[in-house]
């Protein structure tokens, strides 16, 4: 290898480290100060986009709360498959308003209809 070469390729190494450092350092500052952006949809063939079964992250669009999906793909906590005989069950449907992504899921208004 002459001359020429072997400088380029140490130049090209210096680059390449250089970014791999910055990089690795970028993502080292976003962890300590908290910044996470979560993948909370995912598409469905027949409505576009729904929630995906288990993701969980801070929301900080419009607002500021840990979401929590469940496996059934709900923003609500984990429900057993059977109803216990003396208890009620609602289902709430709705637009973003009823999904609430910006606020913790105790302060939804489904959550307080219980109440």
């Amino acid at each position: 290898m002459n001359w020429l070469g072997r400088e380029l390729l140490i130049r090209s190494l210096l680059v390449v480290s250089g970014t791999a450092l910055a990089l690795a350092l970028a993502e080292g500052a976003l962890r300590v100060a908290g910044f996470s952006f979560p993948a909370l949809y995912t598409t469905d063939e027949v409505v576009g986009s729904r929630l995906r079964p288990g993701a969980s992250g801070w929301n900080r669009s419009e607002g500021e709360a840990y979401v929590r999906i469940s496996s059934q793909g709900l923003r609500d906590r984990e429900h057993a498959p059977g109803k216990p005989p003396d208890r009620y069950r609602m289902a709430v449907l709705g637009d973003s308003y009823a999904e609430a992504l910006q606020v913790p899921v105790e302060q939804t208004f489904w959550a307080k209809l219980p109440q």
